[in-house]
């Protein structure tokens, strides 16, 4: 037979008050997410208002009132979209690059690939055209057997230069060559000492000094837990006989009491207390103290034990130093990097090593000849020309560097808010990190100063969204 259960009505009862509790949480949470669009809309911020409304809908989807205001706000904004577009043609006629990319990309971020292809088209021509005039062009010439194939493959915020120098200020060429020199070798020697067993002596065994002196030690702490057992006897023994003494007092004092009378019996009662308290915590010593004694006399019998089994000398081994010699060699090849560019020549000493010790069999010491390994030139070679490959690559890393600093120093030193701007977006098309927190701020504000706050500007996201 199948039984069922019910829940009772405390079940029930606690199963809607914790849905009243949730539903109650999320009216609050609504209420809030509501209230701050309405603070953005009354801003004329209708991008974050609409995301405000639309967060708002997704806990209460049925909410005509919310659905109106994310309409309006929505309104607002394709209004205001449609200003931006009109100022990205503007800023386009008047080849305005830099701003007409990015008002392109809000555009497009807003309403989405696909929707305006005008818009779209521009945005992607402008993308291509200032990428090239922003990132590094690099050309780089240099001997592969050397240098490997692609160089600059995997060096992050360069492109190779499609033509010959031109002297763009992004145009980079490059000449990198290995001048390598005879390798080295070099030997040393190094004593080393080690200890084998020679002999072996008969010697005192230092456990005796041990045991003794521990056998020491605890007679002396048994010899101050007995004074202690004696001392809290005594306690004892003094707490019993006052104790006793108050108590025959008041048997012979039986009748009724004067007020002295009294008054020394309240006096007595609180000796009495006190008699017993020091009683008390006498025992609770004694029996302690007691326990401590029967720990450490049997400790020191199994010490005395441990003294009588031990054996008063013992064989230890004798060891003598034996010295011998390691031969280090170092086999060493150097070179040098030449990195010529428009500037001049740059030289970059370059050098690998590789080490190894070697030395003869020391049967004393138990140890095994260990023969010289090196490796061989050709691996060794190889070896400076991965060398030297790393270091042609940082060095074109640090140029990208500088590049993009001297980039940010002509925007920040450029005359005029929109030369300004148009600087500062190749800065950030320069590479992948964009422009930086501040700077980006920076733009934004002048953006919605000039355009209105009614959507927002994330420069790099719009630099490099598409």
């Amino acid at each position: 037979m199948i039984k069922f259960s019910f829940p009772g009505y405390a079940g029930f009862r606690g199963f809607v008050s914790l849905f009243f509790t949730i539903t109650f949480l999320s009216s609050c949470a609504h209420t809030k997410i509501v209230n701050q669009g309405d603070t953005y809309a009354e801003q004329g911020r209708y991008e974050l208002a609409m995301a405000q409304y639309d967060q708002a809908l997704q806990l209460k989807p049925r909410r005509d009132e919310t659905r109106d205001k994310f309409n309006q706000a929505q309104l607002a904004l394709q209004r205001w979209l449609q200003t931006i577009n009109d100022a990205a043609d503007v800023a386009y006629d008047r080849n305005q690059k830099g701003r007409a990319l990015v008002l392109y990309g809000k555009v497009l971020a807003a309403q989405g690939l696909g929707e305006n292809p005008h818009a779209e088209t521009r945005f992607q021509e402008l993308h291509k055209v200032l990428s090239e005039q922003s990132l590094l062009m690099v050309k780089a010439s240099y001997s592969v057997p050397v240098f490997g194939q692609n160089l600059e493959t995997g060096i992050d915020d360069i492109i190779p230069m499609p033509d010959d120098y031109t002297g763009l200020p992004n145009q980079r060429e490059y000449s990198f060559s290995l001048e390598e020199f005879d390798e080295e070798i070099v030997e040393w020697d190094e004593e080393y000492v080690g200890e084998y067993i020679s002999g072996s002596q008969i010697v005192e065994n230092p456990e005796i000094d041990n045991l003794q002196n521990r056998i020491h030690r605890i007679n002396r702490e048994i010899k101050e837990l007995r004074r202690d057992r004696k001392k809290y006897k005594h306690r004892i023994k003094d707490a019993e006989h006052k104790i006793a003494q108050i108590e025959k007092d008041r048997n012979d004092n039986p009748g009724p009491l004067t007020e002295e009378e009294y008054k020394e019996l309240k006096k007595e009662n609180k000796e009495l207390k006190q008699a017993k308290e020091q009683l008390y915590r006498a025992r609770g010593k004694l029996r302690k103290t007691v326990d401590e004694i029967e720990d450490q006399e049997d400790r020191l019998y199994r010490t005395t034990r441990h003294l009588a089994e031990t054996p008063a000398t013992i064989t230890v081994d004798i060891y003598s130093p034996h010295s011998y010699f390691v031969t280090h060699s170092a086999y060493t090849l150097k070179g040098e990097v030449r990195i010529t560019t428009a500037s001049g020549t740059l030289v970059l000493p370059l050098e690998v090593v590789d080490k190894d010790s070697y030395h003869d069999a020391q049967p004393l010491l138990n140890l095994d000849a260990d023969p010289l390994i090196h490796i061989s030139p050709k691996a060794l070679n190889a070896e400076l020309h991965a060398s030297a490959r790393a270091v042609v690559r940082n060095f074109i890393r640090d140029e990208v560097q500088e590049y993009r600093a001297n980039l940010l120093t002509s925007a920040q030193r450029a005359i005029g808010l929109d030369s300004r701007f148009e600087k500062l977006v190749s800065y950030g098309l320069s590479g992948r990190e964009g422009v930086s927190k501040r700077v980006a701020n920076q733009m934004e504000e002048e953006l919605q100063a000039d355009y209105g706050a009614a959507g927002e500007f994330p420069i790099n996201k719009l630099l490099y969204g598409f």
